[in-house]
This record gives C-alpha cells, sequence and structure tokens, in this order.
C-alpha cells in the first residue's frame, strides 16, 4: 500500500478531474436549454449531479494515494476543483459562478474521501 500523500501536481491532476463532467454538463444543458429541450430548474440539477459526480471521481482516484486523512484530503480535492472552477469562469466569462452546482464538487470529494477511506482502511 501506498506509504505517502498526494503530491500538488496529484491534487491539481485531481481538480482538473473533478471539473471534467461539470464542463461537458453545462455545454450539453446550455445547449438543451437554449432550444428549449430541457428547463431552467432540470438544468440546474442536472448541473449539480454533474458537479457531484466530478467531485467523487477526481477526489476517489487523489484519495487513493493517500495513506492516511482520506476525508480530509478528499474534501481538500474538493475546494480545489472549487477554485480552479471560479479562476476559469472568472477568465472566461467574467460573471459571477452559480453556488449550488459549484458546492457539489466540495460534497463529491466528501463522498470520494469517505468511500476511499472505507474501501482502503479494509484492505490495510
Amino acid at each position: 500500500m501506498s506509504t505517502r500523500m498526494p503530491t500538488f501536481e496529484e491534487y491539481l491532476a485531481g481538480a482538473m478531474v473533478a471539473n471534467a463532467p461539470g464542463w461537458v454538463a453545462t455545454a450539453t444543458v446550455s445547449y438543451l436549454y437554449e432550444i428549449a429541450i430541457v428547463g431552467g430548474e432540470v438544468a440546474a440539477a442536472i448541473l449539480v449531479v454533474a458537479y457531484i459526480i466530478g467531485g467523487f471521481i477526481g477526489s476517489y482516484l487523489v484519495c487513493r494515494r493517500a495513506y492516511r486523512d482520506r476525508v480530509k484530503t478528499g474534501i481538500e480535492v474538493g475546494l480545489g476543483a472549487l477554485m480552479l472552477n471560479i479562476i476559469f469562469i472568472a477568465l472566461l466569462l467574467g460573471a459571477p459562478p452559480a453556488i449550488p452546482p459549484l458546492l457539489g464538487l466540495i460534497v463529491g470529494g466528501l463522498i470520494g474521501g469517505l468511500i476511499a477511506d472505507r474501501k482502503l482502511s479494509k484492505i490495510e
């Protein structure tokens, strides 16, 4: 089993992986909303779920590297993904981001850390 904690590069990679499903969902949902296939509430729900799934995947992959404090590591990945997303939104759109989808990154990070801790503590 691993006897080290994740490096900065692994945290950054986890944050990018965590944002990928949300960015793809944002592009898809904005198109579907524009041609009136989905409504505003459905679009918001899809984005929240996409960010939770992304946060889970990114944090779980990083937490597999950690030998301790996996829940804390998962939350750190979620917060890193949140900061990365805010920076990209500020650079590309200039508009303030919507809060509920971005909180999904932290929730997904927490879930990923909890599941990784539960799964990997049984192995050790």
